[in-house]
Protein backbone atom coordinates (compact mmCIF):
# COMPACT_ATOMS: atom_id res chain seq x y z
CA UNK A 1 0.00 0.00 0.00
CA UNK A 2 2.52 2.22 1.10
CA UNK A 3 4.76 1.40 -2.52
CA UNK A 4 1.94 2.60 -4.22
CA UNK A 5 0.81 5.62 -2.58
CA UNK A 6 4.56 6.29 -3.23
CA UNK A 7 4.24 6.24 -6.96
CA UNK A 8 1.25 8.20 -6.84
CA UNK A 9 2.93 10.90 -5.44
CA UNK A 10 5.83 10.86 -7.94
CA UNK A 11 3.49 10.34 -11.00
CA UNK A 12 1.64 13.68 -9.57
CA UNK A 13 4.69 15.80 -8.80
CA UNK A 14 6.05 14.98 -12.71
CA UNK A 15 2.71 15.81 -14.01
CA UNK A 16 2.58 19.56 -11.98
CA UNK A 17 6.25 19.67 -13.62
CA UNK A 18 5.29 18.68 -17.01
CA UNK A 19 2.31 21.38 -17.34
CA UNK A 20 3.67 24.16 -15.32
CA UNK A 21 6.92 23.63 -18.00
CA UNK A 22 4.43 24.04 -20.80
CA UNK A 23 2.67 26.87 -19.17
CA UNK A 24 6.36 28.66 -19.11
CA UNK A 25 6.87 28.99 -22.28
CA UNK A 26 8.04 31.69 -24.38
CA UNK A 27 5.46 34.34 -26.23
CA UNK A 28 7.37 37.47 -26.34
CA UNK A 29 10.56 39.00 -28.28
CA UNK A 30 13.21 40.91 -26.74
CA UNK A 31 16.22 43.48 -27.97
CA UNK A 32 19.19 43.90 -26.59
CA UNK A 33 22.61 45.09 -27.21
CA UNK A 34 25.19 47.80 -26.95
CA UNK A 35 26.16 51.12 -27.61
CA UNK A 36 29.32 52.55 -28.84
CA UNK A 37 30.92 55.50 -30.45
CA UNK A 38 32.68 55.32 -33.38
CA UNK A 39 36.32 54.73 -31.57
CA UNK A 40 34.63 51.75 -29.96
CA UNK A 41 33.94 53.79 -26.39
CA UNK A 42 30.85 52.85 -24.68
CA UNK A 43 27.86 55.42 -24.50
CA UNK A 44 26.12 55.24 -21.10
CA UNK A 45 22.22 56.71 -20.91
CA UNK A 46 22.04 56.75 -24.94
CA UNK A 47 18.25 56.92 -25.43
CA UNK A 48 16.50 53.76 -27.34
CA UNK A 49 13.21 53.79 -28.81
CA UNK A 50 11.44 51.13 -30.20
CA UNK A 51 7.77 51.41 -32.03
CA UNK A 52 5.50 48.50 -33.04
CA UNK A 53 4.72 50.16 -36.66
CA UNK A 54 0.92 48.18 -37.17
CA UNK A 55 0.02 49.23 -33.79
CA UNK A 56 2.26 52.61 -32.84
CA UNK A 57 3.25 51.36 -29.69
CA UNK A 58 6.33 53.10 -28.64
CA UNK A 59 8.70 51.63 -26.10
CA UNK A 60 12.24 53.89 -25.15
CA UNK A 61 14.98 52.37 -22.71
CA UNK A 62 18.31 53.39 -21.98
CA UNK A 63 21.84 52.09 -21.91
CA UNK A 64 23.31 51.39 -18.83
CA UNK A 65 27.15 52.22 -17.46
CA UNK A 66 28.57 49.63 -19.86
CA UNK A 67 26.30 50.57 -22.56
CA UNK A 68 24.20 47.90 -22.53
CA UNK A 69 20.46 47.69 -22.99
CA UNK A 70 17.69 45.00 -22.99
CA UNK A 71 13.91 45.58 -23.93
CA UNK A 72 11.70 42.29 -23.22
CA UNK A 73 8.01 42.16 -23.53
CA UNK A 74 8.02 42.93 -27.21
CA UNK A 75 5.43 41.56 -30.05
CA UNK A 76 6.72 39.04 -31.98
CA UNK A 77 7.23 40.06 -36.11
CA UNK A 78 7.03 43.43 -36.75
CA UNK A 79 7.94 45.47 -38.51
CA UNK A 80 9.56 47.60 -36.00
CA UNK A 81 11.61 50.76 -36.09
CA UNK A 82 14.48 51.20 -33.92
CA UNK A 83 16.13 54.69 -32.83
CA UNK A 84 19.12 55.34 -30.92
CA UNK A 85 20.15 58.61 -29.81
CA UNK A 86 22.74 60.41 -27.61
CA UNK A 87 23.86 64.35 -26.81
CA UNK A 88 26.41 64.93 -29.41
CA UNK A 89 26.21 62.22 -31.98
CA UNK A 90 23.74 61.45 -35.06
CA UNK A 91 20.65 59.18 -34.56
CA UNK A 92 21.06 55.87 -35.61
CA UNK A 93 17.93 54.54 -37.60
CA UNK A 94 16.81 51.29 -38.11
CA UNK A 95 13.59 50.66 -40.46
CA UNK A 96 11.66 47.34 -41.22
CA UNK A 97 13.21 45.55 -38.22
CA UNK A 98 11.23 42.57 -37.40
CA UNK A 99 11.55 40.26 -34.29
CA UNK A 100 11.71 35.98 -33.37
CA UNK A 101 10.55 34.18 -30.19
CA UNK A 102 13.79 34.04 -28.12
CA UNK A 103 16.34 34.61 -31.34
CA UNK A 104 17.19 37.95 -31.91
CA UNK A 105 20.71 38.70 -32.39
CA UNK A 106 22.38 41.36 -30.33
CA UNK A 107 22.83 44.82 -31.44
CA UNK A 108 25.93 46.57 -31.27
CA UNK A 109 25.39 49.99 -32.43
CA UNK A 110 28.16 52.79 -32.97
CA UNK A 111 27.06 56.57 -33.47
CA UNK A 112 28.86 58.72 -35.51
CA UNK A 113 29.82 62.08 -33.73
CA UNK A 114 27.67 65.23 -34.63
CA UNK A 115 29.57 68.17 -35.04
CA UNK A 116 28.12 71.27 -34.61
CA UNK A 117 28.57 75.09 -34.23
CA UNK A 118 27.40 76.07 -31.05
CA UNK A 119 25.72 79.50 -30.98
CA UNK A 120 26.56 82.45 -28.14
CA UNK A 121 23.59 82.34 -25.34
CA UNK A 122 23.62 85.56 -23.35
CA UNK A 123 21.41 85.29 -20.11
CA UNK A 124 20.27 88.70 -18.53
CA UNK A 125 17.95 89.09 -15.56
CA UNK A 126 15.94 92.43 -14.88
CA UNK A 127 14.31 93.01 -11.26
CA UNK A 128 15.91 92.81 -7.75
CA UNK A 129 14.36 89.51 -6.80
CA UNK A 130 16.82 86.97 -5.89
CA UNK A 131 17.44 83.62 -8.04
CA UNK A 132 17.25 81.14 -5.71
CA UNK A 133 14.23 80.13 -3.98
CA UNK A 134 13.75 81.09 -0.84
CA UNK A 135 11.08 83.30 1.66
CA UNK A 136 10.94 86.77 2.50
CA UNK A 137 8.90 87.78 5.46
CA UNK A 138 9.10 91.28 6.36
CA UNK A 139 8.44 93.15 9.21
CA UNK A 140 4.74 93.89 8.33
CA UNK A 141 3.96 90.24 8.16
CA UNK A 142 5.37 89.38 11.31
CA UNK A 143 3.38 92.04 12.92
CA UNK A 144 0.12 90.64 11.50
CA UNK A 145 0.57 87.12 11.09
CA UNK A 146 -1.37 84.91 14.12
CA UNK A 147 1.24 83.15 16.49
CA UNK A 148 -0.54 80.27 17.69
CA UNK A 149 2.39 78.63 19.42
CA UNK A 150 4.52 81.75 20.12
CA UNK A 151 7.34 79.91 18.52
CA UNK A 152 9.20 80.78 15.66
CA UNK A 153 7.87 77.88 13.70
CA UNK A 154 4.88 79.79 13.51
CA UNK A 155 6.49 82.09 11.29
CA UNK A 156 9.11 79.72 9.40
CA UNK A 157 6.01 77.24 8.42
CA UNK A 158 4.64 80.40 5.51
CA UNK A 159 7.90 78.64 3.52
CA UNK A 160 7.00 75.73 1.23
CA UNK A 161 10.49 74.23 2.14
CA UNK A 162 10.11 74.11 6.01
CA UNK A 163 8.30 71.09 8.22
CA UNK A 164 8.59 72.02 11.99
CA UNK A 165 11.74 73.82 11.14
CA UNK A 166 13.49 70.99 9.31
CA UNK A 167 15.11 72.84 6.03
CA UNK A 168 16.10 70.56 2.50
CA UNK A 169 15.02 67.75 4.05
CA UNK A 170 17.78 67.72 7.17
CA UNK A 171 16.65 66.92 10.56
CA UNK A 172 16.38 70.47 12.60
CA UNK A 173 18.85 69.66 14.57
CA UNK A 174 21.40 70.36 12.25
CA UNK A 175 20.32 73.62 11.19
CA UNK A 176 22.23 76.65 13.14
CA UNK A 177 19.06 78.81 13.99
CA UNK A 178 19.91 82.24 14.85
CA UNK A 179 17.61 85.35 16.13
CA UNK A 180 19.20 88.73 16.35
CA UNK A 181 22.48 87.03 16.49
CA UNK A 182 21.64 84.52 19.27
CA UNK A 183 21.73 81.01 19.04
CA UNK A 184 18.45 79.11 19.35
CA UNK A 185 19.15 75.40 18.12
CA UNK A 186 18.02 72.91 20.35
CA UNK A 187 21.08 70.48 19.72
CA UNK A 188 19.89 67.94 22.66
CA UNK A 189 16.46 67.55 20.82
CA UNK A 190 13.98 68.31 23.40
CA UNK A 191 11.67 70.19 21.55
CA UNK A 192 11.58 71.62 17.80
CA UNK A 193 11.27 75.53 18.42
Amino acid sequence: MLKRILVFVQVVVVLIFTVSSTFAQETTAFLNGRVADSKGAILTGAIITVKHEPTGYVTTTTSNNKGIFYISNLRVGGPYSIKVSSLGFKDEVMNDVNLNLGNNPELDLSLKPNVTDLKEVTVTSTGKRPIAGGTTIGSRQLASLPTLGRSLGDYTRLTPQSNNNSYGGSNFRYNNLTIDGAINNDAIGFSNS
